[in-house]
């Protein structure tokens, strides 16, 4: 996530992604007041055994995701804000004729002495350093808490309608060895599908609301950040270059290289994850013995299947699917012009 700190070096005025992602966040505060109003809705809503399990599990999910990736990104920042210090500590533990050159975890030009004024430089970038990872990390464990959400609700469906076509098959096997052998389902069973079908479908069409209200809220953002990783990758690469003979910066750069990709996999993979979550329902509904079912039964599982058969899933700008292939497309995009940048250099 240090892309944050990387591009203050780049960005006019020293407006990092930080700053857009906090004003976004105070543009799209009513639509994630109705996110979270809207979870703790559904809580109230899916109150099948099998439904809140589902849903636990995935609220497990992006509990432990929370945690390991704040436990991360506190660390990194600390590392980072304690690096600069290190001429300090080796000038006092081993000493030398001069004062060793100052540094700082990001680069900044103030037009005035690094040595002279590096209490107020390195408090600044600090500052930024802390603000910039806390701001972006709450955005991103938001992001994906609700992307999670959202794939148990969808996980959580498929399952249910697993479970009654089960049911159904069990029950009409029965029926028939103790009375009849035909094609035709109990009309007692048929019922009892049909109903639970119908909730089925409501839920469905509460958790498409869901997605719809989530990318409304996060499609711009997504889009700026794309944008911004593109460049940042490429960037990053050609820096790496100039500085092959400095080992210590080698090392930051290619870190903060890393972590920019890491951050597109974050947000392509949960995108990914959607997506598959909301077409699974399409599969499980088309294993169904649809040719047993009545023809009002049948209409009902046409509109499931309907529903399902395009993914549900996040776009970045209501334009770019948030995916696996689209992680591919922005790493090859930043390639292209990081060869295009190499070769002015040449």
């Amino acid at each position: 996530m240090y892309y944050v700190c990387f591009l203050f070096t780049y960005v006019h005025r020293g407006e990092t992604i930080s700053d857009v992602t906090l004003n976004r966040f105070h543009i799209c505060c009513n639509q994630l007041r109705r996110l979270y109003k809207a979870i703790d809705e559904h809580w109230d809503i899916f109150t099948n055994d099998v439904e809140v399990q589902v849903m636990k599990d995935y609220s497990m999910v992006s509990r432990k995701f929370t945690k390991y990736y704040s436990m991360l990104m506190f660390s990194i920042a600390s590392i980072m804000v304690a690096v600069p210090l290190t001429p300090i500590l080796l000038d006092i533990v081993i000493p030398l004729n001069e004062s060793r050159s100052r540094f700082f975890a990001i680069e900044v030009d103030f037009r005035v002495s690094n040595n002279e004024y590096f209490l107020p430089i390195y408090c600044y970038t600090s500052i930024l350093i802390l603000v910039g990872v806390n701001v972006v990390m709450g955005v991103d464990a938001m992001h994906v808490a609700c992307t999670a959400h959202a794939c148990s609700l969808f996980a959580a469906i498929s399952k249910q309608i697993e479970n009654i076509i089960l049911k159904a098959n069990i029950n009409d096997e029965i029926s028939k060895r103790k009375y009849h052998v035909d094609l035709e389902l109990d009309p007692l069973n048929e019922e009892i599908i049909y109903r639970e079908y119908i909730v089925c479908l409501k839920k469905h069409q509460l958790a498409i609301e869901f997605v719809n209200t989530l990318e409304t809220s996060y499609q711009e953002l997504s889009l700026l950040l794309l944008i911004l990783l593109i460049g940042t990758i490429s960037l990053i690469a050609v820096r790496i270059i100039y500085v092959l003979n400095q080992v210590g910066e080698v090392i930051k750069f290619t870190f903060v290289f890393t972590a920019c990709l890491v951050t597109l996999m974050i947000v392509c993979y949960s995108g990914q994850r959607l997506m598959d979550e909301s077409q699974s329902i399409f599969y499980r509904a088309y294993a169904a013995e649809w040719y047993k079912f009545s023809p009002r039964l049948k209409s009902l599982l046409i509109i499931a299947l309907y529903r399902s058969n395009v993914p549900c899933g996040l776009k970045a700008g209501n334009m770019v699917p948030l995916s696996i292939a689209t992680y591919a497309a922005v790493v090859r995009i930043a390639m292209s012009y990081f060869t295009a940048f190499t070769s002015f250099k040449e």
